[in-house]
């Protein structure tokens, strides 16, 4: 699991390394997460208590986003002071939304086109548009998957019936098949 995060090809390319090694790989991508393990450590180191993370959200090697549980445990020892910190991770990647996804990605990429490129190579239909949608068009592809009538995805977004038919038309004009988009994205 690490080892695609991290852009690796081998177990042997991880061990060894702290995350402030891996920082130096990862730094772009990870804004300030090698002081944020630092921290979570210090304060199991402090207060002999586990740190848990429901959900902690970056991106991997390859800039897309990746969530993950993350759970920090205190080891102890014979003397019953600490001597090792376990970490213990589940990607949960796969368990988002495609609408919590989107917001993860336009949350680490300000660009408007790289954030919608990105979050439509990640969900595997980014080579059937002709054009990238606009922010305002993969939104409506990511309601119109989740609720399929188009009155819904209005309603849903807070936006008018036209507005939406709009979109889709010019999703329509983007890809040769808006419904084999969305099958695709169905098959995620």
């Amino acid at each position: 699991m690490h080892l695609n995060v991290y852009g690796l090809l081998t177990p042997s390319d991880l061990i060894g390394h702290t995350i402030w090694d891996l920082d130096l790989k990862m730094n772009k991508m990870w804004q300030d997460n090698a002081t944020q393990i630092t921290l979570f450590e210090d304060e199991v180191a402090h207060t002999g208590k586990p740190v848990i993370q429901t959900e902690r959200v970056w991106l991997n090697a390859k800039g897309f986003v990746w969530s993950h549980h993350m759970s920090k445990i205190p080891v102890f020892g014979r003397d019953n002071k600490i001597c090792a910190i376990l970490s213990l991770g589940e990607d949960l990647t796969a368990t988002l939304s495609f609408e919590k996804l989107y917001k993860h990605y336009c949350y680490f990429y300000k660009d408007k086109h790289c954030k919608v490129e990105k979050f439509l190579q990640h969900i595997g239909v980014h080579d059937y548009f002709s054009s990238l949608p606009t922010n305002a068009e993969t939104l409506i592809l990511v309601a119109k998957k989740m609720l399929v009538h188009n009155k819904l995805v209005a309603q849903h977004l807070n936006i008018s019936l036209g507005t939406v038919e709009s979109h889709i038309n010019n999703l329509n004009q983007k890809t040769p098949s808006l419904l084999t988009v969305l099958t695709v994205m169905s098959n995620k």
